[in-house]
C-alpha cells in the first residue's frame, strides 16, 4: 500500500510539474479576408491563415520587412484542402510569436516567384500583458 501510495505521490508530482511550466497557446487563429486585427497574449502564438491555392503558381509570403521587435516570425506552412481535390484552394498558415506587449503591423503578399506581388494584406497584432 504505501508503494502505491508513493507511486502516485510521485505521478502527481510530475504530472504538477509537467502542467506548471509555460508554453505557448494558440490565441489566436483568424481567417483573413482583409485588414484585420489580431489579439494574442504576451508569450503566446498566434497561427494566421489565409487561403493559398499553389497550383496557379501564386503563393502567399510574409514581408520580411514588417512587423516589429516585439514580435518573431515563426514561419509558416501549406495544408491541403479535404477531401483533396485537383485544383482546390488550401489554407497557408503563419505562425507568429509574441515577445513583448505593444502594437505592430504585418504584411502579407501575394506573388509568383520572381515577379510582383498581385495581392497584399496588412495584419494588425496586438500583444496584450
Amino acid at each position: 500500500m504505501k508503494k502505491l501510495t508513493l507511486l502516485s505521490f510521485i505521478l502527481l508530482s510530475i504530472l504538477f510539474s509537467l502542467y506548471s511550466c509555460k508554453t505557448p497557446q494558440t490565441l489566436a487563429t483568424t481567417s483573413l479576408s482583409g485588414n484585420d486585427t489580431v489579439k494574442v497574449g504576451l508569450k503566446d502564438t498566434a497561427y494566421i491563415n489565409v487561403i493559398d491555392n499553389p497550383s496557379t503558381g501564386y503563393k502567399w509570403f510574409f514581408d520580411a520587412n514588417s512587423g516589429s521587435k516585439i514580435i518573431s516570425y515563426q514561419g509558416d506552412f501549406y495544408t491541403n484542402p479535404k477531401p483533396q481535390v485537383i485544383g482546390a484552394a488550401g489554407t497557408r498558415t503563419f505562425k507568429f510569436y509574441a515577445k513583448k506587449p505593444g502594437v505592430t503591423t504585418i504584411k502579407l503578399f501575394k506573388k509568383r516567384n520572381n515577379q510582383a506581388p498581385i495581392d497584399s494584406m496588412t495584419v494588425l497584432i496586438v500583444i496584450e500583458k
